[in-house]
């Protein structure tokens, strides 16, 4: 009976040690988090005064455009086309 009473009473101290350091793991989670917002808006905040956003838009839009032209140029020549009745035609593939 002693042996399972001094059991009981280790595993509710380990589970009591696994809950302050789960809240301390919580703690420093909310921390680093505040941490990454402030330096991410800190950095925001420079580019802008920098200028770079402007510089970072043209480029992404220019991307942006680049891509779809290539995209727009690429067809689906390994896919078969809709027939007049909406059905896609049978195709043969081997084994």
């Amino acid at each position: 009976m002693d042996n399972d009473e001094e059991n009981m009473e280790t595993i509710k101290k380990l589970l009591e040690e696994i809950k302050k350091e789960k809240q301390l793991m919580r703690d420093e989670a909310h921390i680093i988090k505040g941490e990454l917002s402030k330096t991410m808006y800190n950095e925001d905040l420079r580019r802008r005064l920098a200028g770079e956003w402007k510089k970072i838009d043209a480029d992404r839009k220019s991307s942006a455009a680049e891509s779809e032209a290539s995209s727009s140029m690429i067809g689906d020549d390994d896919t078969p086309s809709t027939s007049s009745d909406g059905h896609k035609p049978y195709r043969e593939t081997s084994m």
